[in-house]
């Protein structure tokens, strides 16, 4: 493998508008590619109709950008339901497992040096003010990293190393997005103290019925307040963020026991069934029976 040093201009907005490869002034090793493409789990035979991926450890940087709202990602401690506002970064020796269907771009690959350290120190899910873009760099390079494969395979082709540079200019482009996206993420999403103290009472009181009144009073400030600062630092309104944690909850039962679709609903808080499932079926596509059915199966041992 060659060595390149990529030369960046950015504009004010800290935007690439330019991304040039030349030969090294000073070495600089290129990440090892391991994987790259369009994960899709309903393609899968065993997965076609949902189900849950079995715990694993993974053993190299796995970059994802998820391609819709189905799914849910876990990984060590944290979950996030899958969402194309975000690009999950998961390092070597994490533990990670998927509640399916979920469609992803990929890009696994390995490092060593300060570029390694730098991925190390991403968190493990990076919001995106700017979606498109990471789509369209996620894009690029899986077209030229698997051009560069395919004309490597073909001895009449010549292009190889435009398209390696290609594909390697897109990726340091992702790289800086993601350091520039953490770090604003770090820096306006530092949780404030009133904050923490909400999730905390959410994540106690799950089972009760959360409203905005209740979570500003936890925190001793006034609804319009607290609104106004969890979806600055949360990046979405209580509402959604509540919703989101309980409809999490409600999949795992729905697997994992054998409650009625009525007792997970009013054991969540819930003002009815009608209304966990129309909240159900709008956030996946199915009911909650629907989605028992479909995920029958997963953990034979349940019940």
């Amino acid at each position: 493998m060659d060595y390149y040093i990529f030369e960046v201009t950015i504009n004010r907005k800290g935007a690439f508008t330019e991304v040039k490869a030349q030969e090294a002034m000073e070495q600089f090793s290129l990440p090892r590619i391991l994987g790259e493409g369009i994960y899709d789990s309903s393609e899968l035979p065993k997965y076609r109709h949902g189900g849950v991926t079995p715990e694993r450890v993974t053993d190299c940087f796995e970059l994802e950008l998820p391609l819709d709202k189905r799914g849910t990602i876990y990984i060590e401690s944290s979950d996030r339901q899958s969402n194309p506002g975000f690009i999950l970064v998961a390092k070597p020796g994490q533990r990670r497992h998927t509640l399916l269907p979920y469609r992803c771009q990929f890009i696994h690959l390995s490092c060593d040096g300060e570029l390694s350290k730098q991925l190390a120190s991403l968190p493990d899910f990076i919001m995106l003010s700017e979606p498109e873009i990471a789509q369209r760099l996620f894009g690029e390079f899986i077209l030229h990293h698997t051009g560069a494969i395919d004309v490597a395979d073909n001895t009449q082709s010549t292009n190889t190393d435009a398209d390696n540079l290609l594909a390697y200019s897109r990726l340091f482009e992702l790289f800086w997005m993601l350091v520039t996206e953490s770090g604003k993420q770090r820096r306006a999403g530092q949780r404030s103290e009133a904050i923490e103290t909400a999730l905390r009472y959410v994540d106690a009181h799950l089972d009760s019925e959360l409203t905005l009144d209740v979570l500003a009073g936890s925190c001793h400030m006034s609804p319009i307040y607290f609104h106004r600062l969890f979806k600055r630092q949360m990046g979405m309104t209580p509402y959604r963020y509540i919703l989101a944690k309980k409809l999490t909850e409600a999949k795992k039962r729905l697997i994992m026991t054998n409650q009625s679709c009525l007792e997970i609903a009013l054991g969540l808080g819930f003002s009815s069934q009608s209304y966990f499932n129309y909240s159900f079926r709008r956030e996946t596509g199915l009911t909650p029976a629907q989605f028992r059915r479909e995920h029958s199966g997963t953990y034979p041992d349940r019940g």
